[in-house]
């Protein structure tokens, strides 16, 4: 490991996620899912109860609000690992065709990092069909800067650093990561970033 953040994060996600072969949750079955009875499941679901209760994050939307006019609170709570807010930018290219970009940022709920990103309708007729980037287009830019600027400011949270995204967790149990090898993006935020309300 070249990067000293890389061994702490990967320790700090074993503190929410159980290792091992667990099935996922599953609707039309009734048992409890076996993770759900683990300590650091237990811890991961501490965590979500106080970001359901964080004041600082109803002060962040507002402060938004007020900048950016329109902000949306995205999250899906309990379903990943992080709460969500995003600003919807409506794109006019020359071409003609209005598209929708949406300026993210996901702050997680198990340490104080957060991301920013960017999802773009790239055919108005098949708005299912997104774009995904950390590196937003210069148009989208100036959002995702608001976003950050805000984030750190408030909240006291500093960007995960996005070369670690794809750091697999040999193991590591993540229900929200589709049964397959977890990385740190998906631990420590969701894997399916681009699935908004």
């Amino acid at each position: 490991m070249n990067d000293p953040r890389e061994q702490e994060l990967v320790d700090l996600v074993h503190r929410y996620y159980p290792c091992g072969h667990f099935n996922p949750a599953d609707g039309y079955r009734q048992e409890v899912p076996s993770y759900t009875q683990t300590p650091q499941h237990q811890q991961w679901m501490l965590a979500w109860k106080r970001a359901m209760e964080w004041p600082k994050w109803d002060t962040l939307l507002e402060e938004l609000d007020s900048q950016l006019g329109g902000i949306g609170d995205v999250t899906q709570p309990y379903m990943a690992a992080c709460r969500r807010c995003s600003k919807a930018v409506t794109l006019s290219p020359p071409e003609g065709a209005q598209r929708i970009s949406r300026a993210v940022a996901a702050v997680s709920v198990l340490a104080p990092l957060y991301i920013t990103y960017c999802i773009t309708d790239t055919d108005p007729r098949a708005p299912n069909v997104p774009h995904f980037t950390f590196d937003p287009t210069d148009e989208v830019r100036p959002y995702t800067v608001t976003l950050a600027q805000s984030i750190e400011r408030v909240l006291g949270y500093r960007p995960f650093p996005t070369h670690l995204a794809n750091v697999r967790i040999p193991g590591l149990f993540v229900p929200h990561g589709s049964g397959e090898q977890a990385t740190l993006l998906d631990a420590l935020f969701d894997r399916q970033l681009d699935n908004l309300p």
